[in-house]
């Protein structure tokens, strides 16, 4: 991971010297505040590191838990259409990746439901839909589904 976040970094920094400036990416303005020390904001590369693994690891977690309970939902309901959810939040504390991963699980999902026909194990009829209290509402009994591949 560090090697992925480093080469991340050399590269915004690159750029920065090729175009005459960093930009208006995360990375870019996390570089702008990790340069200016003698700001009113100063981030050192540790901190640094660490926002970027927050944000990478916010956007695979939460996209895997909704893919996680949609997959769930359409065991438990084969139509699909008899459940509600807001997976991103809303308002002031909405995701602001809701385009990307809206894109993303819809795109997933897709392809798993069209290229395989799913069931459950051992013809089993429901699925345990306890669920455990945190940031991030995950599944208190992992999900089990078996992908049979269309022919």
């Amino acid at each position: 991971m560090d090697e992925f976040l480093e080469g991340v970094i050399v590269e915004h920094m690159e750029t920065s010297k090729r175009e005459g400036g960093i930009g208006e990416s995360f990375v870019g303005i996390l570089l702008d505040l990790h340069n200016e020390k003698d700001g009113d904001i100063f981030i050192d590369r540790e901190s640094f590191e660490a926002l970027l693994v927050d944000l990478l690891g916010a956007g695979t977690d939460t996209l895997t838990t909704l893919l996680i309970w949609t997959m769930a939902e359409l065991l438990q309901h084969p139509i699909g259409l008899d459940f509600e959810f807001i997976p991103f939040g809303e308002g002031r504390r909405g995701c602001p990746g809701i385009g990307f991963s809206a894109a993303t699980v819809e795109f997933v999902l897709a392809n798993l439901v069209w290229k395989f026909d799913w069931e459950l194990p051992n013809g089993g009829k429901s699925v345990d839909m306890a669920e455990t209290p945190a940031a991030t509402l995950h599944k208190a009994v992992p999900l089990l589904a078996v992908a049979n591949k269309y022919s």
